[in-house]
């Protein structure tokens, strides 16, 4: 179910995105609300439920910076700067800007709620060099990245081989709303197929000693 997670932000104009958008309010360019109701059956509460565990695997690509968190989205590559420097995001008073909004050709806008003590400096130098690492801002819109595939693209293989190696694919699948939820029953059947690996998808042929060109 992480696909649609991935497909969310990267299909804006289609009739889904925009109904999701509607029922559940978007909240940046990658995600809606999380939704909290308990009231009947929502297929998007249990997508939206996996979003942490997703974006854990995910890291963006800076373009123009319009779109990505300064402080909590995962840009430079070890994590967000909120996980990585709390003490200093504490600190400062722009916490939900976006790179753009704090970039310059002369260097980073940052201001903070008081002056920086002396035993801050060394981790505000520390801070400062993990900046450095950043190449400027692009031409073209900001991208997400799947860090467990080669090309960045997000697969059900990719997803399902790395949730494999944590032991942990069966803690994330939503198995009950597979039947409740309404959809086609053909369709239901088809998923949880797919969810028990029954169908013969190329990855699964490879599995049995099936090779397919």
């Amino acid at each position: 179910m992480m696909k649609w997670l991935w497909r969310f932000p990267k299909e804006e104009q289609a009739i889904w995105v925009r109904v999701i958008q509607a029922k559940y309010e978007k909240i940046d360019h990658w995600k809606t609300k999380e939704v909290t109701s308990t009231y009947g059956i929502s297929l998007w509460r249990s997508i939206r439920n996996l979003w942490h565990c997703f974006f854990q695997r995910t890291r963006f690509n800076v373009n123009n910076g319009r779109k990505i968190l300064f402080w909590e989205d995962n840009w430079l590559g070890n994590g967000s700067l909120k996980q990585l420097f709390p003490d200093i995001y504490l600190l400062n008073q722009q916490h939900e800007v976006t790179v753009q909004e704090v970039w310059s050709i002369h260097g980073w806008n940052l201001t903070y709620r008081r002056r920086i003590q002396d035993w801050e400096v060394d981790r505000l130098a520390e801070f400062y060099g993990t900046l450095d690492h950043f190449g400027g801002l692009k031409e073209g819109e900001d991208t997400l990245r799947w860090i467990h595939h080669s090309k960045g693209i997000f697969t059900v293989s990719s997803a399902y081989k790395n949730l494999n190696q944590m032991g942990t694919q069966l803690r994330f699948l939503p198995w009950k709303l597979i039947w409740k939820v309404k959809i086609p029953y053909k369709v239901t059947v088809f998923t949880w197929l797919v969810v028990k690996e029954a169908v013969l998808t190329q990855e699964n042929l490879m599995k049995r000693g099936i090779h397919v060109s």
